[in-house]
């Protein structure tokens, strides 16, 4: 299917490709990989493919985070009670917010999750920690508070409320969660590029986890060594991280080849042939790619996202401008005689020769020109990378192509919110409710839609309202076909085998 995709909408030449982390995916990367070779030989990937699989990292952090919160403290249990007791009617929310109120708690109001979402976990408990003395109000004011926790659901008692060592954990918890949390907002984000940013990430990542491993609180400890087992497996000591991330950190302007290896001296500490080894492979592949991108640049091949557009946005110079000459020499001397007389002028034989010398010593000297320049200040976090591409691109002409290109890669497949499996998302009577301002809009936007029957005098409405009956039995049809298997696809779709 993304083969015929390609073909259909005329796309030949392909950069990367980010996906999850299915088995699947290997095989139609490479699948994909051949295909395009095929058509189009060298000139349809760069580098021949090896760096086109990009793995998604909002994944790849979900499974390392949901390896260490196999079972979740009980103290998740407890707060999540009382929060599902204070969302479960208008009235205790009503009484909540009072309670809030004569404790002086700030704005708000607290969120409940989805137990199989660890980033909704997150998020209701870090709420539910700015309300903790509304919470301890709740149990002295309202009655029906500590009934409902003398009560069964699932033939079970409630645990609860929460107590002092409650939300104790909790804090631990939310301070656990937090380094993970952002970074899942920074891999998915849609409006910036991530690229550049994701390899610092990953080796805060592996810092965090270092530091919690070695926590005196037991619970942690053991968590983060589960979370570093799954780490391992896809971002072990960078030798399974595609190493195009590790480029896109090099281009960026405030970074270059020392953060690299300051990160690798973390990675590998006291090991300096690691270090230096990893260094070196580096810097080679960064050649390579000039290389790469600068025999793309000789053949007219434009960047694999489009036209450069160098010479004219840029003040850079392509090359049929750089050998220009006022005598207009023709490349045969013989004219109209034979082909056998037929010879090149000594001349342009000359010119194409040092064309490739030069071509060759600007691309050298444009890849260690912008490794000695001065590096951006590092500490500016709002610096621009694409601006400061536009603004030095004339500079690095070649460089200014592979940044275009890298800087483009997303290193997550979707939005934060849905970097979660879909299918462990759960209905029930405390998430499936509309809040009035809801209702309120949705019946608006039902009056805005079906305002045609009012402003087209010429509209059928007996037809539009047959057909809507229509539509309307049809959906109570499949609705009472469904009914049956509802309670064998919610055991279904509970599990999911990473």
């Amino acid at each position: 299917m993304i083969v015929a995709c390609l073909q259909d909408w005329g796309i030949e030449r392909f950069f990367a490709i980010t996906v999850d982390n299915a088995t699947a995916n290997d095989i139609a990367v490479g699948y994909v990989t051949m295909q395009l070779l095929s058509w189009r030989n060298d000139d349809a990937l760069v580098l021949a493919g090896q760096y086109m699989h990009v793995r998604c990292c909002a994944h790849i952090l979900n499974l390392i985070v949901v390896s260490g919160l196999g079972e979740l403290h009980a103290s998740v249990t407890v707060i999540r009670n009382a929060v599902k007791y204070v969302r479960s009617s208008s009235m205790r929310l009503r009484t909540f917010k009072q309670c809030a109120e004569q404790v002086n708690c700030p704005k708000g109001i607290v969120v409940l999750d989805c137990p199989t979402r660890w980033n909704s976990t997150y998020l209701m408990l870090m709420t539910a920690l700015k309300f903790q003395a509304a919470f301890d109000r709740m149990a002295e004011v309202d009655k029906p508070y500590e009934a409902y926790f003398a009560e069964k659901e699932n033939n079970v008692r409630r645990v609860g409320p929460p107590g002092p060592d409650d939300w104790e954990s909790a804090e631990r918890i939310v301070k656990f969660l937090k380094v993970f949390y952002d970074a899942t907002l920074l891999f998915s984000a849609s409006l910036s590029v991530t690229s550049n940013l994701c390899y610092d990430t990953i080796g805060l990542i592996e810092s965090s986890l270092t530091a919690l491993q070695e926590s005196t609180d037991p619970w942690v400890s053991s968590m983060a060594y589960s979370m570093r087992e799954k780490f391992d497996k896809y971002w072990e000591s960078t030798g399974k991280i595609n190493k195009m991330l590790i480029i896109a950190s090099i281009l960026d302007p405030r970074a270059k080849m020392d953060f690299a290896k300051h990160i690798f001296e973390i990675i590998f500490g006291n090991d300096s042939l690691m270090v230096e080894q990893m260094t070196k492979a580096v810097k080679d592949l960064l050649n390579e790619f000039y290389d790469a991108y600068n025999a793309f640049s000789a053949s007219s091949t434009p960047s694999m996202y489009g036209e450069s557009g160098l010479s004219g946005s840029y003040g850079g110079t392509s090359s049929s401008q750089r050998f220009t000459t006022e005598a207009n020499f023709v490349d045969v001397a013989g004219g109209e005689y034979d082909d056998a007389f037929q010879v090149s002028r000594p001349f342009l034989g000359y010119a194409r020769k040092v064309s490739v010398q030069n071509e060759s010593i600007r691309v050298v000297s444009e890849v260690e020109r912008y490794l000695k320049d001065p590096v951006e200040d590092p500490s500016n976090l709002k610096l621009n990378v694409l601006l400061w591409w536009r603004v030095n691109g004339s500079r690095y002409p070649i460089l200014e192509k592979i940044a275009r290109d890298v800087f483009a890669v997303p290193v997550s497949t979707v939005a934060s919110e849905s970097a979660f499996s879909t299918g462990h998302r759960i209905i029930d009577k405390y998430t499936s409710s509309l809040a009035p301002a809801m209702v309120e809009a949705l019946i608006c936007t039902e009056n805005w839609l079906q305002s045609k029957l009012f402003a087209n005098p010429v509209y059928n409405l007996q037809e539009d309202i047959k057909e809507q009956m229509f539509h309307m039995e049809l959906q109570e049809e499949l609705i009472r076909s469904q009914a049956s298997t509802v309670e064998a696809v919610s055991a279904d779709i509970g599990v999911m085998d990473v």
